[in-house]
């Protein structure tokens, strides 16, 4: 499974690469937004309120929610990865539960 996941991660590179030159070469730059970036940069703020129950899929050790922002909003946390080793290396308390599953 290993090697699967090393192939799936090379040509999810490739094709990352060939998006931003198709990108560069045929829009203007006010065209291209990466929204990955936009997201984590505070898009999903927007969505959060007080006592909020948020699944985090995918975050393992990096979670996009930080503990200040759990704190000040009272929400609930739920880590949701492939990887228990990930989750388990997430910061201390950020994670209410966590559910390892594919």
């Amino acid at each position: 499974m290993l090697n699967i996941s090393k192939r799936v991660h090379k040509a999810v590179r490739f094709l990352v690469r060939r998006s931003q030159a198709f990108d560069r070469l045929f829009l203007p730059p006010a065209f291209v937004v990466d929204g990955n970036q936009a997201f984590i940069r505070g898009l999903y703020r927007s969505y959060l309120f007080p006592g909020a129950t948020v699944i985090e899929i995918g975050g393992g050790k990096n979670p996009l929610i930080s503990a200040a922002e759990k704190r000040e909003l009272s929400l609930r946390v739920i880590g949701l990865d492939i990887s228990d080793r990930e989750l388990s290396a997430a910061p201390v308390g950020i994670y209410d539960r966590t559910i390892c599953a594919t």
